[in-house]
């Protein structure tokens, strides 16, 4: 059975124990963001929705949403505590053939490896490599249960942070909020989240989701649609300590961001605010956490598995090949690029 473009556009049905990130709302928010045209394809049971962009005069192929979805894969795997099962499942096999119209470039990432084989197996050139972790976790029934199943080191650092900064502050001045973005109060509650960017080391090195124009008009797309969204705001005394921005839906949890003030490491701020934002969380009824891509170590802490996702390149014209043999990152490439012009077309 080969794919099909599904007419209409990308409208589906998440299924069963489907990411977080798989929701219809997650594409709908990432469409109004990143532009090029939205396809579907379909082949049974899966379904891929992929968008096609031009770039360095390149026509591109790449998962819908893929720099915005913790997995950005098809929509044919369940979420199993904290990996991908193809058994059930298997991918059926990607061509050339099946794509809806010519395509220099197939640039998917953030894929499971078990999808690799089936994607485009016999064209010259295809390169694929590793891409990035991501993060994941069962919460269990109960925050207790959650706790229970953290080291006995990490759980004493925990009372040890929560103690020291009761001492130090007082309790009444520490204050944790849980606040729901909204569209109608979106710049309004988004302004007293960024005010920590400044003092944040994402922020410093200029790579802070807070201050991302084109992650705040996504949050705000999201927001306005049928996907809970907050903000996390942790202060001790006057001082904004840490933020985070988290989705809840399904019973999953993703911290989709999360930063804290520098100057107030010693305290722990962004552990604790990840306590909090958990307990709070299962309080809501999530079971299971996703913690997105990037290895750092509070997600280890907290004993999040990580699962490796690839990157897959396939070169389908003269152009794409050149693109990939020059490294498909800089203005050579766009440069060589450009020269070759329309052949291979």
């Amino acid at each position: 059975m080969t794919w099909s473009l599904e007419s209409g556009g990308p409208i589906w049905t998440a299924p069963p124990q489907a990411l977080l990130t798989d929701d219809p709302a997650w594409f709908t928010a990432s469409r109004a963001v990143e532009g090029g045209k939205n396809i579907l394809l379909r082949n049974g049971g899966a379904c891929w929705p992929f968008r096609i962009r031009k770039r360095f005069g390149l026509t591109i192929l790449e998962s819908a949403g893929q720099n915005t979805r913790s997995v950005a894969g098809p929509l044919t795997f369940s979420l199993v505590e904290s990996a991908y099962s193809t058994e059930r499942n298997p991918l059926p096999r990607l061509t050339a053939k099946d794509l809806p119209s010519p395509v220099d470039l197939v640039d998917l990432r953030r894929l499971p490896k078990e999808c690799l084989p089936s994607l485009f197996p016999d064209v010259p050139g295809r390169a694929e490599r590793p891409d990035t972790l991501w993060f994941s976790r069962s919460l269990g029934p109960t925050a207790e249960d959650f706790l229970a199943s953290l080291a006995s080191s990490t759980r004493k650092e925990y009372k040890y942070s929560a103690n020291r900064v009761r001492r130090t502050f007082g309790a009444q001045n520490i204050r944790y909020q849980k606040i729901r973005l909204t569209k109608e109060f979106f710049d309004e509650t988004w302004a007293k989240a960024t005010a920590i960017a400044p003092y944040t080391w994402q922020g410093k090195s200029g790579v802070s989701v807070l201050v991302s124009r084109a992650k705040k008009r996504f949050l705000e797309e999201l927001a306005g649609g049928a996907m809970p969204v907050f903000t996390h705001l942790y202060h001790l005394g006057d001082t904004l300590a840490a933020v985070a921005v988290s989705m809840e839906l399904s019973g999953q949890c993703l911290i989709y961001a999360h930063e804290y003030n520098a100057l107030l490491s010693k305290f722990r701020p962004g552990a604790l605010i990840d306590l909090e934002l958990i307990t709070r969380a299962m309080e809501d009824g999530a079971r299971v956490l996703d913690f997105g891509i990037g290895d750092t170590p509070n997600k280890r802490m907290i004993r999040c598995v990580p699962v490796p996702l690839w990157r897959v390149r396939v070169p389908l014209t003269v152009r794409g090949r050149l693109a990939v043999a020059a490294g498909y990152a800089g203005s050579l490439a766009a440069r060589m690029i450009r020269k070759v012009g329309d052949v291979g077309r």
